[in-house]
């Protein structure tokens, strides 16, 4: 309820473990399902609103945190990824940002600027930035 600040009971979608991947950041799709970046496992997992998993993706960094649609028709999936001091040897992507073809169609979330000076007054943080992207892949279109 936006006037009074609640939100209505939890309902549990889905419980992943260690070896499956812990969910982690996560965006929705044009289908309503839900990319969840599998922390523990290095996967992205596609749940369906009824808390099946659809699809499971294999990335190449270990502990990814975060996936979001991107591009102009929301065809792009970044992924934000991790690095642990304890880890010894670090493959050559953790710690970055990934970008690949979604594998299904995305939705992009509601754009902020707009409501950026009612939010934050004069001081709008959305304007005037930029945005970056790093590619996944090496040039030669591998992913390590």
């Amino acid at each position: 309820d936006e006037s009074s600040g609640t939100i209505g009971r939890p309902l549990l979608l889905a419980t992943l473990d260690e070896a499956q991947g812990r969910p982690d950041g996560a965006c929705v799709d044009a289908a309503d399902c839900y990319w969840s970046a599998g922390v523990s496992a290095g996967v992205l997992h596609c749940i369906d609103p009824n808390g099946l998993i659809r699809q499971r993706v294999v990335l190449p960094v270990r502990a990814p945190t975060m996936a979001a649609f991107g591009g102009a028709d929301a065809g792009q999936m970044y992924v934000t990824s991790l690095v642990r001091p304890q880890w010894e040897a670090p493959g050559p992507l953790e710690g970055s940002v990934l970008q690949f073809a979604a594998p299904v169609a995305g939705r992009l979330q509601a754009d902020l600027a707009d409501q950026a000076p009612a939010m934050y007054g004069s001081q709008n943080p959305a304007a005037g930035s930029a945005c970056s992207t790093m590619s996944s892949t090496r040039p030669d279109g591998a992913w390590t």
